[in-house]
């Protein structure tokens, strides 16, 4: 297995122009998303929307905010929330099980895209130091830079060793029926990692999403998950998964 993360001299021209700037139809659609966000969230919490009080930023970020995006790459749309303003009338519990209601069963079922790329959508109450794009300012809060060919040749190694552990693992799970019920407590295990892992520096984060993304493509993820459905139901509303 090779994998080689890419290195273009430009950002995705699907999302950006020349200049780095957000493309103005792409950031209609995606404020299009972010409404249809917010407003389930007020139907879900019974409080009227109010975009000023309900939302701190909104920022796009990942691969498809950076020169290292691939044909498959999607774009990571993070929605800051003033998590205050709803937990006057929300414990925490339920606020999470909504945060995670979208970032799985939401975008799982009506597969948001731009010109064919997927938009991750995630509801969080802080972003992390990483590249990123601000919907709100309309500007690179942290602006995105090519890869050192070091960077590439160390990112290449380490992403392969993280593929052919992870891949080791999943066909483990599916061969054992005994490992079955296993399916939820990794999947949350592979996604948490990810999450933690962007708050490492470039070189330490980027190889375990890379590995992942291949793993996705090659559809042995999906084959892991479909061993259970009822238990990655629950998964996807489990308020403890991340603890």
């Amino acid at each position: 297995m090779i994998i080689k993360v890419p290195n273009h001299k430009r950002l995705n021209p699907k999302i950006w122009l020349k200049d780095g700037s957000l493309r103005p139809d792409v950031a209609v659609v995606l404020d299009n998303m972010v409404v249809s966000i917010i407003s389930s969230l007020s139907t879900f919490s019974k409080i009227p929307i109010d975009f000023e009080k309900d939302i701190e930023e909104v920022v796009l970020c990942g691969s498809c905010a950076n020169y290292f995006y691939r044909k498959k790459s999607d774009l990571d749309m993070k929605i800051i929330v003033r998590q205050a303003r709803y937990l006057e009338k929300m414990d925490m519990g339920m606020y999470k099980v909504f945060s995670k209601f979208i970032s799985s069963y939401f975008v799982k079922k009506y597969s948001p895209n731009i010109f064919g790329i997927p938009v991750d959508i995630g509801i969080v109450g802080t972003a992390a130091e990483i590249t990123k794009y601000s919907l709100m300012q309309k500007k690179w809060i942290i602006e995105p830079e090519r890869l050192t060919d070091e960077e590439c040749k160390y990112i290449n190694y380490r992403s392969k060793l993280y593929y052919l552990a992870i891949k080791k693992m999943v066909k483990n799970i599916i061969k054992d029926k005994n490992k079955h019920a296993d399916t939820p407590k990794f999947y949350a295990y592979l996604r948490t990692k990810r999450v933690k892992s962007w708050d490492d520096k470039f070189n330490n984060r980027e190889p375990f999403s890379i590995a992942l993304s291949n793993l996705s493509d090659t559809g042995i993820i999906d084959k892991m998950l479909n061993l259970n459905k009822e238990l990655i139901q629950d998964l996807m509303t489990d308020i403890n998964q991340d603890n």
